[in-house]
């Protein structure tokens, strides 16, 4: 089944598209597909640079699968001019880019549900909503309350009190934007035919959980929060609804940061913060650095026949920075180490190593803290070795 009903058409949603005037999927993406690349054609970080060529195809690959082209050049379905600038609206500045979330609002769902469609009447069977001719204010393919194997042309209709599905009216009832539907009060009569268990259902809709609500009082499904808001978890069927995270806070997942921000890790720590979204199309030109024989380091194209002092059967950089750290780090500093260093294995050590370092600062080399050392500390080591 390639379809999910309502729920199978936000994946148009999620497109970006500014202005145009053509009247077929062929042109319309190709004015979409200039005009969103130079919209964010000076979005890319400080050392990033921008690839025009991958925006434009990969853009067009996009667009032009979305509008299902074959099959309108073919005649099976139809495109509609604007419904789609509806759907795909206008990107004019590298923010609107970057806050890619998908609109889930019931009108925008509509504009983009509209703009390919069939000929399929209600009631038929389909394979995707793209087969059923428009209805109200839009049909979908409709594959069941469970996710049954086929799927049946309906009306969809914005309710506030019930969601629901009934082939006696071929309508599927969704609730209105800011709520959801409760699918816990559903039930089902185990002597309805199989059709009507697989499809019809009838559900409460329900104000979606507003700030310092909490979101995981059904069961161990989380509930969704209003608008502007996360279900951050803090336990065992404890959630509370909260405000989405700023710039530079703390998190752990993307959906804890507001628009246009992504949770990635923090330089030097161990943590996470929300940052700044990278801009797709951008990237990081690379520089290649000639491995030095010598060095402690195993750099490939190095091996134990080219380079055996790095790569070879001999103590590596690893070993030779554990023992000089159980002896005082005395070699390391010999070496031109920096302080941090040295503290970064000090510090791994004490976290990993608690019994067998004791006592880091011995007169002589601990051979079972060195192993420790090199087994758990190999990051802190080798940044030692690298100095």
């Amino acid at each position: 089944m390639r379809s999910t009903g309502l729920f199978g058409l936000l994946g148009i949603a999620a497109l970006l598209l500014s202005t145009s005037c053509s009247h077929t999927p062929e042109s319309f993406c190709q004015s979409w597909v200039q005009n969103t690349c130079a919209a964010i054609s000076n979005c890319c970080a400080s050392g990033e640079s921008y690839d025009q060529e991958s925006c434009e195809l990969g853009l067009s690959q996009t667009c032009l699968g979305a509008t299902d082209v074959d099959m309108i050049q073919d005649g099976q379905y139809k495109f509609d001019y604007g419904s789609a600038e509806d759907c795909f609206g206008t990107v004019s500045s590298c923010g609107q880019f970057q806050s890619t979330a998908t609109d889930t609002s019931y009108a925008h769902t509509k504009a983009c549900a509209n703009v390919v469609t069939g000929y399929r009447p209600l009631g038929a069977a389909c394979g995707t909503s793209a087969d059923c001719q428009k209805n109200g204010d839009f049909s979908t393919c409709y594959d069941g309350s469970k996710g049954g194997t086929n799927g049946v042309c309906a009306q969809v209709v914005s309710d506030t009190a019930t969601c629901s599905f009934s082939f006696a009216t071929l309508q599927l009832h969704v609730c209105a934007d800011g709520m959801f539907c409760d699918t816990s009060t559903v039930m089902t009569s185990t002597t309805a035919p199989p059709s009507s268990q697989a499809y019809e259902f009838s559900a409460t809709c329900v104000p979606e959980v507003t700030v310092g609500g909490n979101c995981a009082s059904n069961g161990t499904k989380a509930l969704p929060c209003a608008a502007g808001l996360f279900c951050d978890v803090t336990g065992t069927n404890v959630a509370t609804c909260t405000e989405l995270k700023s710039l530079g806070a703390t998190c752990t997942a993307a959906a804890e940061c507001g628009p246009g921000l992504d949770c990635v890790s923090s330089t030097g720590t161990n943590g996470q913060t929300c940052q700044t979204a990278s801009v797709a199309y951008c990237f990081a030109p690379t520089t290649t650095t000639k491995p030095v024989c010598g060095d402690g380091v195993c750099t490939p194209p190095e091996t134990a026949q080219t380079c055996p002092q790095d790569c070879g059967t001999q103590p590596t950089c690893v070993t030779t920075c554990a023992v000089a750290v159980t002896s005082g780090g005395t070699v390391c500093a010999g070496n031109g180490a920096s302080s941090s260093a040295y503290d970064a294995i000090v510090a791994c050590a004490d976290a990993n190593c608690t019994n067998e370092c004791a006592d880091l600062q011995t007169s002589g080399a601990d051979s079972t803290c060195a192993n420790c050392l090199t087994t758990s500390c190999a990051n802190e080591t080798q940044t030692c070795g690298a100095n």
